[in-house]
Protein backbone atom coordinates (compact mmCIF):
# COMPACT_ATOMS: atom_id res chain seq x y z
CA UNK A 1 0.00 0.00 0.00
CA UNK A 2 1.82 3.25 -0.94
CA UNK A 3 2.67 5.64 1.37
CA UNK A 4 3.34 9.17 1.26
CA UNK A 5 5.45 11.64 3.84
CA UNK A 6 5.09 15.52 3.04
CA UNK A 7 7.60 17.97 4.50
CA UNK A 8 8.64 21.19 3.65
CA UNK A 9 11.95 21.64 1.92
CA UNK A 10 14.43 18.99 0.76
CA UNK A 11 14.43 15.48 2.53
CA UNK A 12 17.38 14.78 4.84
CA UNK A 13 19.05 11.49 2.97
CA UNK A 14 17.68 9.15 5.44
CA UNK A 15 14.25 9.43 4.12
CA UNK A 16 15.07 8.18 0.63
CA UNK A 17 13.82 5.07 -0.68
CA UNK A 18 15.71 2.89 -2.13
CA UNK A 19 13.95 1.76 -5.73
CA UNK A 20 15.68 -0.83 -7.07
CA UNK A 21 15.35 -4.01 -4.02
CA UNK A 22 16.44 -6.84 -6.53
CA UNK A 23 20.16 -6.31 -5.74
CA UNK A 24 19.67 -7.12 -1.72
CA UNK A 25 21.70 -9.68 -0.39
CA UNK A 26 21.35 -10.68 3.28
CA UNK A 27 24.75 -10.59 4.81
CA UNK A 28 26.24 -12.68 8.13
CA UNK A 29 27.94 -9.94 10.54
CA UNK A 30 29.78 -13.14 12.57
CA UNK A 31 32.18 -10.43 14.04
CA UNK A 32 29.27 -9.05 16.29
CA UNK A 33 26.13 -11.25 15.45
CA UNK A 34 23.43 -8.84 16.02
CA UNK A 35 20.52 -10.25 18.03
CA UNK A 36 17.86 -9.24 14.78
CA UNK A 37 17.48 -9.91 11.08
CA UNK A 38 19.68 -7.39 8.99
CA UNK A 39 19.37 -6.88 5.20
CA UNK A 40 22.14 -4.72 3.52
CA UNK A 41 21.30 -2.70 -0.25
CA UNK A 42 23.17 -0.34 -1.96
CA UNK A 43 23.11 3.12 -0.57
CA UNK A 44 23.42 6.53 -2.67
CA UNK A 45 26.66 8.25 -2.41
CA UNK A 46 27.30 11.37 0.33
CA UNK A 47 29.72 14.02 1.02
CA UNK A 48 32.79 13.64 2.57
CA UNK A 49 33.65 13.77 6.63
CA UNK A 50 35.70 15.21 8.07
CA UNK A 51 39.11 13.18 9.92
CA UNK A 52 37.50 13.50 13.70
CA UNK A 53 34.69 10.75 12.57
CA UNK A 54 34.75 7.36 14.76
CA UNK A 55 34.36 4.57 12.08
CA UNK A 56 34.21 1.11 12.01
CA UNK A 57 34.96 -1.30 8.84
CA UNK A 58 31.84 -3.89 8.89
CA UNK A 59 32.89 -7.51 7.27
CA UNK A 60 31.66 -9.42 4.83
CA UNK A 61 30.70 -6.60 2.45
CA UNK A 62 32.58 -4.19 0.19
CA UNK A 63 34.05 -1.35 1.61
CA UNK A 64 34.05 1.17 -0.92
CA UNK A 65 30.54 1.51 -1.16
CA UNK A 66 27.94 3.16 0.40
CA UNK A 67 25.42 1.08 1.75
CA UNK A 68 22.20 0.53 3.80
CA UNK A 69 21.13 -1.73 6.57
CA UNK A 70 17.46 -3.10 7.64
CA UNK A 71 17.18 -3.94 10.86
CA UNK A 72 13.95 -5.75 12.24
CA UNK A 73 13.41 -4.99 15.99
CA UNK A 74 13.19 -8.00 18.19
CA UNK A 75 11.55 -8.59 21.51
CA UNK A 76 13.73 -7.00 24.39
CA UNK A 77 15.78 -5.01 21.61
CA UNK A 78 16.82 -1.54 23.00
CA UNK A 79 18.24 1.51 19.95
CA UNK A 80 21.20 1.48 22.00
CA UNK A 81 21.64 -2.26 21.96
CA UNK A 82 20.78 -2.25 17.93
CA UNK A 83 23.58 0.45 17.20
CA UNK A 84 26.38 -0.92 18.95
CA UNK A 85 25.43 -4.28 17.74
CA UNK A 86 25.64 -2.83 14.05
CA UNK A 87 29.04 -1.69 14.51
CA UNK A 88 28.27 1.80 15.72
CA UNK A 89 30.56 2.91 18.65
CA UNK A 90 29.03 3.29 22.13
CA UNK A 91 29.68 7.61 21.69
CA UNK A 92 28.44 8.11 18.07
CA UNK A 93 25.66 5.34 19.28
CA UNK A 94 24.72 8.35 22.55
CA UNK A 95 25.11 10.72 20.09
CA UNK A 96 22.26 9.63 17.66
CA UNK A 97 20.47 8.65 20.51
CA UNK A 98 20.32 12.46 22.36
CA UNK A 99 19.57 13.58 18.65
CA UNK A 100 16.49 11.34 18.35
CA UNK A 101 15.15 12.57 21.86
CA UNK A 102 14.07 15.40 20.40
CA UNK A 103 11.30 13.61 18.25
CA UNK A 104 10.82 10.05 19.52
CA UNK A 105 11.15 8.49 22.85
CA UNK A 106 13.76 5.34 22.20
CA UNK A 107 11.70 3.26 25.27
CA UNK A 108 8.93 3.68 22.61
CA UNK A 109 10.58 1.12 20.45
CA UNK A 110 9.26 -2.02 20.23
CA UNK A 111 8.93 -5.70 18.40
CA UNK A 112 8.23 -5.74 14.51
CA UNK A 113 9.44 -2.49 13.50
CA UNK A 114 12.00 -1.57 11.18
CA UNK A 115 15.07 0.58 11.87
CA UNK A 116 17.45 1.57 8.97
CA UNK A 117 21.06 2.42 9.50
CA UNK A 118 23.09 3.90 6.35
CA UNK A 119 26.77 4.61 6.43
CA UNK A 120 29.72 5.60 3.56
CA UNK A 121 32.93 4.96 2.85
CA UNK A 122 36.19 6.85 3.54
CA UNK A 123 39.56 5.90 2.75
CA UNK A 124 41.54 4.60 5.89
CA UNK A 125 44.98 6.84 6.17
CA UNK A 126 46.27 4.25 8.26
CA UNK A 127 46.41 1.52 5.69
CA UNK A 128 50.04 2.44 4.78
CA UNK A 129 49.80 3.27 1.45
CA UNK A 130 46.81 0.24 0.63
CA UNK A 131 43.57 1.11 -0.67
CA UNK A 132 41.77 0.34 2.40
CA UNK A 133 38.34 1.91 2.99
CA UNK A 134 36.71 1.96 6.39
CA UNK A 135 32.87 2.85 6.85
CA UNK A 136 31.04 5.97 8.58
CA UNK A 137 27.44 5.78 10.69
CA UNK A 138 25.42 8.47 8.59
CA UNK A 139 21.73 8.16 9.32
CA UNK A 140 19.19 5.93 11.13
CA UNK A 141 15.23 6.31 10.72
CA UNK A 142 12.26 4.68 11.81
CA UNK A 143 8.54 4.74 11.21
CA UNK A 144 7.31 5.68 15.24
CA UNK A 145 3.59 4.82 14.06
CA UNK A 146 1.87 5.11 10.43
CA UNK A 147 1.80 8.56 10.05
CA UNK A 148 4.95 9.76 11.35
CA UNK A 149 8.52 9.21 10.56
CA UNK A 150 11.87 9.69 12.76
CA UNK A 151 15.68 9.77 12.10
CA UNK A 152 18.62 11.49 12.98
CA UNK A 153 21.37 12.02 10.21
CA UNK A 154 25.29 13.71 10.69
CA UNK A 155 25.84 17.16 9.63
CA UNK A 156 28.80 18.35 7.56
CA UNK A 157 30.38 19.34 11.20
CA UNK A 158 29.91 15.47 11.73
CA UNK A 159 27.31 16.21 14.44
CA UNK A 160 24.22 14.57 14.65
CA UNK A 161 20.63 16.26 14.33
CA UNK A 162 17.03 14.75 14.22
CA UNK A 163 14.01 15.14 12.03
CA UNK A 164 10.75 14.12 11.68
CA UNK A 165 8.27 13.75 8.75
CA UNK A 166 4.19 13.76 9.26
CA UNK A 167 1.86 13.00 6.82
CA UNK A 168 -1.52 14.97 6.98
CA UNK A 169 -4.51 12.01 7.04
CA UNK A 170 -7.90 12.87 5.51
CA UNK A 171 -10.99 11.56 7.99
CA UNK A 172 -13.75 10.24 6.23
CA UNK A 173 -16.98 9.22 8.84
CA UNK A 174 -18.04 5.07 9.05
CA UNK A 175 -20.45 3.46 10.72
CA UNK A 176 -21.78 -0.11 12.21
CA UNK A 177 -24.75 -1.79 13.48
CA UNK A 178 -25.67 -5.24 14.21
CA UNK A 179 -27.73 -7.52 16.41
CA UNK A 180 -25.85 -9.85 19.88
CA UNK A 181 -26.67 -13.16 20.12
CA UNK A 182 -23.67 -14.62 21.52
CA UNK A 183 -21.50 -11.70 22.35
CA UNK A 184 -20.75 -8.21 21.31
CA UNK A 185 -17.33 -9.26 20.14
CA UNK A 186 -18.49 -11.63 18.16
CA UNK A 187 -21.57 -9.63 16.71
CA UNK A 188 -18.55 -6.75 16.05
CA UNK A 189 -16.78 -8.84 14.07
CA UNK A 190 -19.07 -10.47 12.35
CA UNK A 191 -20.25 -6.38 10.88
CA UNK A 192 -16.38 -6.23 10.45
CA UNK A 193 -15.69 -4.02 13.34
CA UNK A 194 -11.80 -3.38 13.67
CA UNK A 195 -10.75 -4.68 17.16
CA UNK A 196 -9.05 -1.17 18.43
CA UNK A 197 -12.71 0.03 17.72
CA UNK A 198 -14.25 -2.70 19.32
CA UNK A 199 -11.59 -2.15 22.26
CA UNK A 200 -12.91 1.63 22.69
CA UNK A 201 -16.36 0.44 22.68
CA UNK A 202 -16.01 -2.26 25.49
CA UNK A 203 -13.68 0.83 27.69
CA UNK A 204 -16.14 3.61 27.57
CA UNK A 205 -19.47 1.20 28.80
CA UNK A 206 -17.47 -1.03 31.17
CA UNK A 207 -18.26 1.29 34.45
CA UNK A 208 -21.97 0.95 32.93
CA UNK A 209 -22.25 -2.89 31.36
CA UNK A 210 -20.85 -6.05 32.76
CA UNK A 211 -20.14 -7.70 29.24
CA UNK A 212 -20.31 -11.35 30.46
CA UNK A 213 -23.71 -10.94 32.49
CA UNK A 214 -25.72 -8.25 30.92
CA UNK A 215 -25.56 -8.41 27.50
CA UNK A 216 -28.69 -10.22 26.25
CA UNK A 217 -30.07 -12.59 23.29
CA UNK A 218 -31.48 -9.97 20.14
CA UNK A 219 -29.63 -6.67 22.02
CA UNK A 220 -27.74 -4.55 19.59
CA UNK A 221 -25.03 -2.02 19.06
CA UNK A 222 -24.55 0.81 16.80
CA UNK A 223 -20.80 3.05 16.74
CA UNK A 224 -19.82 5.75 13.96
CA UNK A 225 -16.08 6.30 13.93
CA UNK A 226 -12.70 7.51 11.44
CA UNK A 227 -11.10 6.40 8.76
CA UNK A 228 -7.77 8.09 8.22
CA UNK A 229 -6.43 7.87 4.60
CA UNK A 230 -4.03 9.23 2.74
CA UNK A 231 -3.44 11.66 0.10
CA UNK A 232 -4.32 8.45 -2.44
CA UNK A 233 -6.87 7.32 -1.09
CA UNK A 234 -5.60 4.67 0.65
CA UNK A 235 -6.88 3.88 3.93
CA UNK A 236 -3.79 4.10 6.66
CA UNK A 237 -5.46 3.43 9.94
CA UNK A 238 -8.54 3.83 11.66
CA UNK A 239 -9.53 6.86 14.20
CA UNK A 240 -11.50 8.10 16.69
CA UNK A 241 -15.10 6.63 17.76
CA UNK A 242 -17.57 9.45 17.69
CA UNK A 243 -20.60 8.06 18.72
CA UNK A 244 -21.22 4.40 20.44
CA UNK A 245 -24.85 2.73 21.53
CA UNK A 246 -26.10 -0.23 22.98
CA UNK A 247 -29.54 -1.42 23.42
CA UNK A 248 -29.84 -3.78 26.17
CA UNK A 249 -33.07 -4.99 26.95
CA UNK A 250 -34.80 -2.62 25.22
CA UNK A 251 -32.76 0.45 26.87
CA UNK A 252 -31.15 2.31 24.25
CA UNK A 253 -27.34 4.04 26.07
CA UNK A 254 -25.93 6.43 23.22
CA UNK A 255 -22.38 7.78 24.65
CA UNK A 256 -20.62 10.18 22.83
CA UNK A 257 -16.98 11.72 22.47
CA UNK A 258 -16.61 15.26 23.42
CA UNK A 259 -13.40 17.30 24.47
CA UNK A 260 -14.48 20.12 27.42
CA UNK A 261 -12.72 23.48 27.25
CA UNK A 262 -10.03 21.80 29.49
CA UNK A 263 -8.47 19.89 26.71
CA UNK A 264 -9.69 16.45 28.17
CA UNK A 265 -11.89 14.13 26.00
CA UNK A 266 -14.55 11.58 27.15
CA UNK A 267 -17.62 9.82 26.37
CA UNK A 268 -20.89 11.65 27.78
CA UNK A 269 -24.12 9.91 27.96
CA UNK A 270 -26.93 12.87 26.22
CA UNK A 271 -27.56 14.55 29.80
CA UNK A 272 -23.37 15.74 29.76
CA UNK A 273 -22.55 12.63 32.22
CA UNK A 274 -19.30 11.10 31.57
CA UNK A 275 -19.42 7.70 30.93
CA UNK A 276 -16.25 7.31 33.05
CA UNK A 277 -17.80 6.87 36.76
CA UNK A 278 -15.75 7.39 40.22
CA UNK A 279 -15.53 3.41 40.92
CA UNK A 280 -14.99 0.40 38.37
CA UNK A 281 -17.57 -2.13 39.54
CA UNK A 282 -14.47 -5.41 38.08
CA UNK A 283 -11.28 -4.27 39.00
CA UNK A 284 -9.99 -7.59 37.12
CA UNK A 285 -9.82 -7.71 33.36
CA UNK A 286 -11.88 -10.68 32.06
CA UNK A 287 -12.70 -12.21 35.66
CA UNK A 288 -15.41 -14.65 36.66
CA UNK A 289 -18.04 -13.91 38.98
CA UNK A 290 -18.22 -16.57 41.30
CA UNK A 291 -20.10 -15.51 44.49
CA UNK A 292 -22.65 -12.35 45.39
CA UNK A 293 -23.52 -10.09 47.66
CA UNK A 294 -25.25 -11.32 50.31
CA UNK A 295 -26.25 -14.29 52.98
CA UNK A 296 -24.54 -17.60 51.75
CA UNK A 297 -23.47 -20.93 52.64
CA UNK A 298 -19.88 -20.01 53.61
CA UNK A 299 -17.89 -22.98 51.60
CA UNK A 300 -15.36 -23.10 55.05
CA UNK A 301 -17.16 -22.44 57.77
CA UNK A 302 -20.34 -24.21 56.59
CA UNK A 303 -23.07 -21.88 57.98
CA UNK A 304 -24.76 -19.63 56.88
CA UNK A 305 -23.21 -16.18 56.92
CA UNK A 306 -23.43 -12.35 55.47
CA UNK A 307 -21.37 -12.06 52.43
CA UNK A 308 -20.87 -8.46 52.18
CA UNK A 309 -18.66 -8.48 48.91
CA UNK A 310 -18.49 -10.13 45.71
CA UNK A 311 -15.97 -12.83 44.58
CA UNK A 312 -14.50 -12.48 41.08
CA UNK A 313 -12.76 -15.80 40.14
CA UNK A 314 -9.65 -15.28 38.11
CA UNK A 315 -5.59 -16.63 37.64
CA UNK A 316 -2.86 -16.63 40.59
CA UNK A 317 -1.29 -13.24 39.46
CA UNK A 318 -3.75 -11.36 37.48
CA UNK A 319 -3.37 -8.19 38.55
CA UNK A 320 -5.88 -6.17 39.78
CA UNK A 321 -6.62 -2.46 39.53
CA UNK A 322 -7.48 0.33 41.66
CA UNK A 323 -11.45 0.89 41.52
CA UNK A 324 -10.98 4.28 41.97
CA UNK A 325 -8.43 7.64 42.24
CA UNK A 326 -7.70 7.69 45.83
CA UNK A 327 -5.33 6.93 48.98
CA UNK A 328 -3.50 3.82 50.47
CA UNK A 329 -5.37 3.42 53.75
CA UNK A 330 -4.37 0.10 54.57
CA UNK A 331 -2.03 -2.19 52.96
CA UNK A 332 -1.13 -5.61 54.82
CA UNK A 333 -2.49 -8.75 56.55
CA UNK A 334 -6.10 -8.45 57.32
CA UNK A 335 -7.12 -11.98 59.43
CA UNK A 336 -9.97 -13.95 57.11
CA UNK A 337 -9.07 -11.41 54.16
CA UNK A 338 -5.35 -12.38 53.88
CA UNK A 339 -3.03 -10.20 51.89
CA UNK A 340 -5.50 -7.05 51.60
CA UNK A 341 -5.77 -3.39 50.42
CA UNK A 342 -8.33 -0.78 51.45
CA UNK A 343 -8.09 2.53 49.18
CA UNK A 344 -10.05 5.90 50.30
CA UNK A 345 -11.64 7.46 47.44
CA UNK A 346 -13.43 9.91 49.04
CA UNK A 347 -15.38 11.29 52.06
CA UNK A 348 -18.16 9.11 50.84
CA UNK A 349 -16.59 6.11 49.03
CA UNK A 350 -13.93 3.37 49.99
CA UNK A 351 -12.99 0.25 48.50
CA UNK A 352 -11.33 -3.04 49.73
CA UNK A 353 -9.49 -6.17 48.22
CA UNK A 354 -9.24 -9.27 49.62
CA UNK A 355 -6.89 -12.46 49.12
CA UNK A 356 -4.49 -10.60 46.98
CA UNK A 357 -1.16 -13.35 46.42
CA UNK A 358 1.28 -9.92 46.54
CA UNK A 359 1.05 -6.43 46.39
CA UNK A 360 2.74 -4.24 43.76
CA UNK A 361 5.90 -2.70 45.25
CA UNK A 362 5.44 0.73 45.44
CA UNK A 363 2.12 0.18 47.16
CA UNK A 364 1.93 1.11 50.51
CA UNK A 365 -0.20 2.71 53.27
CA UNK A 366 -0.34 6.57 52.33
CA UNK A 367 0.62 6.24 48.41
CA UNK A 368 -2.14 7.69 46.24
CA UNK A 369 -3.17 5.89 43.13
CA UNK A 370 -5.28 6.50 40.14
CA UNK A 371 -8.15 4.71 38.73
CA UNK A 372 -7.16 1.29 36.62
CA UNK A 373 -3.27 1.41 38.49
CA UNK A 374 -2.23 -2.19 39.57
CA UNK A 375 -2.24 -2.76 43.64
CA UNK A 376 -1.95 -6.07 43.03
CA UNK A 377 -2.56 -9.31 42.08
CA UNK A 378 -5.18 -12.23 42.63
CA UNK A 379 -4.19 -14.70 44.91
CA UNK A 380 -5.95 -17.35 47.50
CA UNK A 381 -4.30 -15.84 50.97
CA UNK A 382 -6.32 -15.86 54.04
CA UNK A 383 -9.66 -18.23 54.19
CA UNK A 384 -9.65 -18.80 51.17
CA UNK A 385 -10.81 -22.12 48.83
CA UNK A 386 -9.12 -20.73 45.48
CA UNK A 387 -7.66 -18.27 43.79
CA UNK A 388 -10.24 -14.95 43.17
CA UNK A 389 -10.72 -11.55 44.43
CA UNK A 390 -12.94 -10.59 47.00
CA UNK A 391 -13.66 -7.10 46.29
CA UNK A 392 -16.23 -4.31 48.45
CA UNK A 393 -17.70 -1.13 48.31
CA UNK A 394 -18.27 0.78 51.32
CA UNK A 395 -20.24 3.82 51.55
CA UNK A 396 -19.90 6.17 54.60
CA UNK A 397 -18.26 3.22 56.31
CA UNK A 398 -21.22 0.59 55.22
CA UNK A 399 -20.86 -2.42 52.78
CA UNK A 400 -23.02 -2.19 50.11
CA UNK A 401 -23.33 -3.85 47.19
CA UNK A 402 -20.76 -3.27 44.27
CA UNK A 403 -23.46 -4.92 41.49
CA UNK A 404 -26.40 -2.89 42.40
CA UNK A 405 -25.04 0.59 43.47
CA UNK A 406 -25.25 3.13 41.20
CA UNK A 407 -21.82 5.05 40.78
CA UNK A 408 -21.54 9.11 40.37
CA UNK A 409 -20.29 10.25 37.17
CA UNK A 410 -16.46 11.02 37.30
CA UNK A 411 -18.16 14.39 35.65
CA UNK A 412 -20.91 15.97 34.82
CA UNK A 413 -21.22 19.07 32.62
CA UNK A 414 -22.92 22.04 33.01
CA UNK A 415 -24.01 25.68 31.95
CA UNK A 416 -22.53 26.97 28.92
CA UNK A 417 -20.08 23.43 28.82
CA UNK A 418 -23.25 21.47 28.80
CA UNK A 419 -24.63 23.78 26.15
CA UNK A 420 -21.15 23.01 23.99
CA UNK A 421 -21.38 19.55 24.53
CA UNK A 422 -25.65 19.37 23.18
CA UNK A 423 -24.63 21.24 20.02
CA UNK A 424 -21.80 18.96 19.27
CA UNK A 425 -23.99 15.95 19.85
CA UNK A 426 -26.66 17.64 17.85
CA UNK A 427 -24.03 17.37 14.77
CA UNK A 428 -22.83 14.20 15.64
CA UNK A 429 -26.59 12.71 15.64
CA UNK A 430 -27.32 14.81 12.09
CA UNK A 431 -23.97 13.19 10.53
CA UNK A 432 -24.80 9.96 11.69
CA UNK A 433 -28.18 10.17 10.19
CA UNK A 434 -26.73 11.45 6.75
CA UNK A 435 -24.45 8.56 6.23
CA UNK A 436 -24.85 6.87 3.15
CA UNK A 437 -25.22 2.69 2.85
CA UNK A 438 -21.96 2.86 1.41
CA UNK A 439 -20.43 4.37 4.45
CA UNK A 440 -21.38 0.93 6.01
CA UNK A 441 -18.24 -0.50 7.39
CA UNK A 442 -16.21 -3.19 5.26
CA UNK A 443 -13.90 -5.14 7.10
CA UNK A 444 -10.74 -3.45 7.41
CA UNK A 445 -8.93 -5.99 10.14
Amino acid sequence: MPSTFHAEGALPVFFSDVGDTTNRTAVEFSAFQPSSPVIETPFLSTNGINNTIQAYTPPSREPHKPYRRTIKVSSGDTLSGILTDSGISTPEAQDAITAIRAVYNPRHLHAGQQITLTFSPRKNKKSNGNSAYESVFQSLSLSASTDHKVGVYRGKNGEFSSHEVKRKLKKELTWASGIIHASLAQAASTQGVPNSVLAEIVSAFSYDVDFQRDIQNNDSFEVMFEGLYDDKGWFVRNGKVMFASLTLSGVRMPIYRYKNSNGMTEFYNEKGESAQKALLRTPVDGARLVSRYGKRRHPILGYTKMHRGVDFAADKGAPIKAAGNGVIAKAGRNGAYGRYVKIRHNSEYSTAYGHLSRYKKSIRSGKRVKQGEIIGYVGSTGRSTGSHLHFEIIKHGKMINPLSVKLPSETKLTNNELKKFLATVNTIKRRYAQLPAAAKLVSRQ
